[in-house]
């Protein structure tokens, strides 16, 4: 292995470890925040028929839901070989 590619692979190792600890960090400041809200909720009556504190879980979630995928949900090899495959393309390779 060349030293290029030893500092490629590097680069690459170190942006995924910090996206994993920027969706831990995400995914804690969302636990703690709609924790309180929840809290808020509760302190002001716990009407159970309106539980307004589900709006913000619920959009907070789906954005959440995105940010895992991002980091977790993606499949290395596949996008590597699409990667590969669009370099191709652009080279003027493939038409297609």
């Amino acid at each position: 292995m060349t030293a290029q590619n030893d500092d490629d692979l590097r680069a690459r190792a170190v942006a995924r470890v910090k996206a994993r600890e920027d969706f831990r960090t995400h995914l804690l400041v969302y636990a703690l925040v709609n924790a309180l809200l929840v809290v808020i909720w509760y302190m002001n009556g716990a009407d159970t028929t309106s539980f307004w504190p589900i709006y913000p879980l619920l959009g907070w979630g789906i954005g959440l839901v995105a940010h895992w995928y991002t980091v977790y949900g993606t499949n290395d090899l596949r996008r590597e070989a699409e990667i590969e495959a669009e370099m191709r393309r652009l080279r003027g390779g493939d038409r297609s």
